[in-house]
C-alpha cells in the first residue's frame, strides 16, 4: 500500500500512482492535501469510512507493506488505524534525511530517495519481474477492490449526505465550491472545519486543482497570509475557503498593495468557533459559545472596503452556486465572497453524518 501525506500536486507522479494501481493492484490512499485526487481508482474517503471499523475487518485491511511520503496526515480515522494496525514493514520516501516524519510511528526504513524517481523504479522493477514470471493473476487486485470498495459506499454516504438538502451548511458550501473552482486553479484551505468539509468533499481528478493548506502546527495563524502569498507568485485563481475566527485573526494580511487580483476568499461566517461544535469534550461545556467559540458578530464588509476588494455576501445554496462564476471570473481586483451560516444548522448536520457513519459497517 502506498500513503501520501502532505504533499504538492505532482502530475508526474499521479500518473506513476494510476499505473501501480491500476496494473498491479497497489492502493494509493491520500487526503485532499496529498492532493491525491477523486477519481474511481484512488482512496480518499477514508476518514468516513475508516471510523468505528470493527477489529476483524481492520486486520484484515493491514498492508504488509506500507510505503508513505510528503508530510503530515491530515485525519485522526487514518492515523489511529495505521498506529493500531501497523504494517510489516513500513517504508518512507524523502529527498532528505534532515529530518524525520513518522507520523504512524511504525517506521522501519528511512529511504532518502526522490518519490518520482523511486517509484517510477518500483514500477519498473515490478513490471520486470512480473513479465519474467509470467504472473498475470487477477486476484492480485483483490486486496486493492476490498479498499475500492468501502471507499465507495463512504463517498455515497457523503452524496447522501448532502444531495436533496437545500439548507446553506459550511458543508455544503465547501462542496459547491469545489465543485466550481476553475480548471487547474490553486486552493487554500485554512485549518479547523474548512480544510476538514473539503477532505470529506475532495476534488475530481478531472479538475487538475492544486490543494495546499498551511497546516504547521494546526492552529489557525496565518492561514490568509499563506493565500495572499501565494497568489502574488503565479497568475493563476488562488482560491482560499476560510472560517471567520481565521480570518480575522490574519486581516492584516490584507495591507498588502495592492492585494493581488486572483485572488479569491471565501469566507464561512458562522459567528464563532464551529469545530469546537464537533468535538466531545468541548461541546459539552457549559462554557461552549463564551470560551470556546467567541461569537463576535463581525462581518467581512469594512475589511474588504478597507482592502479594496471587491464584496460578496449570501446567505443560500442556490445564491451561492449563481454567484460562483462570476466570482471566478478573471478582474481587475481581488474578491471576497462572504457566506454566512448557522452554527446550530452546521453542528446537527454534522451530528446526522456521524450517526450514518454509524451504518456503514454493518452487513
Amino acid at each position: 500500500m502506498i500513503a501520501v501525506g502532505q504533499h504538492p500536486h505532482s502530475t508526474a507522479l499521479l500518473t506513476v500512482f494510476h499505473k501501480l494501481s491500476d496494473e498491479w493492484g497497489i492502493p494509493v490512499i491520500g487526503e485532499i492535501t496529498s492532493n491525491i485526487p477523486r477519481n474511481g481508482l484512488f482512496i480518499t474517503q477514508t476518514d468516513t469510512f475508516l471510523s468505528g471499523m470493527d477489529e476483524p475487518t481492520a486486520r484484515e485491511l493491514r498492508p504488509d507493506l506500507l510505503i508513505t511520503l510528503g508530510n503530515s496526515f491530515l485525519t485522526r480515522n487514518l492515523k489511529t488505524f495505521f498506529r493500531q494496525f501497523p504494517a510489516t514493514r513500513h517504508w518512507h520516501i524523502q529527498p532528505s534525511v534532515d529530518r524525520l516524519t513518522d507520523s504512524f510511528q511504525s517506521l522501519t526504513t528511512l529511504i532518502p530517495a526522490d518519490p518520482l524517481a523511486f517509484f517510477e523504479k518500483l514500477f519498473s522493477d515490478i513490471d520486470y519481474q512480473r513479465f519474467l514470471q509470467g504472473d498475470d493473476d487477477d486476484d492480485s487486485h483483490e486486496y486493492l477492490h476490498r479498499w475500492q470498495s468501502m471507499d465507495q459506499q463512504a463517498a455515497k454516504l457523503v452524496h447522501q449526505q448532502l444531495s436533496g438538502d437545500t439548507t446553506l451548511t459550511d458543508w455544503s458550501a465547501v462542496m459547491t465550491i469545489l465543485e466550481q473552482l476553475p480548471y487547474q486553479s490553486i486552493l487554500h484551505l485554512a485549518n479547523s472545519m474548512p480544510v476538514r468539509y473539503a477532505n470529506l468533499c475532495g476534488v475530481h481528478e478531472r479538475q487538475q486543482i492544486s490543494v495546499f493548506a498551511n497546516r504547521g502546527v494546526s492552529g489557525i495563524d496565518g492561514c490568509l497570509s499563506t493565500a495572499v502569498g501565494a497568489a502574488l507568485r503565479t497568475d493563476k485563481i488562488v482560491t482560499v475557503c476560510i472560517g471567520d475566527v481565521a480570518f480575522f485573526y490574519d486581516r492584516n494580511a490584507l495591507w498588502s498593495a495592492p492585494v493581488p487580483a486572483n485572488l479569491r476568499i471565501i469566507l464561512l461566517n458562522n459567528d464563532g468557533g464551529h469545530i469546537f461544535r464537533m468535538i466531545d469534550g468541548p461541546s459539552r461545556q457549559p462554557e461552549l459559545e463564551t470560551y470556546f467559540e467567541t461569537p463576535h458578530g463581525y462581518t467581512a464588509r469594512n475589511t474588504a472596503d478597507d482592502a479594496q476588494l471587491d464584496y460578496l455576501t449570501c446567505d443560500s445554496l442556490s445564491v451561492l452556486a449563481s454567484l460562483l462564476p462570476d466570482f471566478f471570473a478573471t478582474s481587475p481586483k481581488a474578491k471576497l465572497l462572504e457566506v454566512t451560516t448557522d452554527k446550530i444548522n452546521n453542528q446537527k448536520q454534522f451530528i446526522h453524518y456521524k450517526e450514518k457513519l454509524k451504518s456503514i459497517h454493518q452487513p
